[in-house]
């Protein structure tokens, strides 16, 4: 069966301007994965920069379901790194999460989870990325 896959990144300014911006984008995307119809399965992942609360994560989750979620029954406990400009080598603080996988139909969460979540082992303020990598194990019927 065929599944359609989306990849996106959006906005990063965290002010006001910012979180329009990003519901304006989750906005048109839910209207271009629309435009292709939801017979297929959909993945749809990324950096979308809004918290698990944020009206553009709420919007998406009306079609679609958060691997993550859908496994453990609430979200990673962050998905940035110390790496993060606003960190400057500290522990992220609970909540933090703004990378996403969702799925959608007869799309199946069978793992879900973070990866690229340890520092590398012989410089300990060295991580991946300033995020986290988050990972899920899809089965379509």
């Amino acid at each position: 069966m065929p599944i359609d896959c989306y990849n996106t990144h959006f906005h990063h300014v965290q002010d006001p301007e910012g979180h329009e911006m990003r519901f304006t984008q989750s906005q048109k995307l839910l209207e271009w994965i629309d435009g292709h119809g939801w017979e297929s399965p959909k993945v749809l992942v990324g950096d979308f920069n809004s918290l698990p609360s944020g009206p553009p994560i709420l919007l998406i989750k009306e079609k679609m379901r958060s691997a993550h979620e859908e496994i453990h029954g609430k979200e990673p406990r962050h998905t940035i790194s110390p790496m993060a400009t606003m960190l400057k080598g500290r522990e992220p603080p609970p909540g933090i999460v703004v990378d996403y996988v969702f799925v959608s139909g007869d799309a199946r969460t069978v793992e879900a989870g973070v990866c690229f979540d340890r520092q590398h082992l012989d410089d300990p303020s060295l991580y991946a990325s300033d995020h986290l990598g988050v990972f899920a194990n899809i089965e379509v019927a």
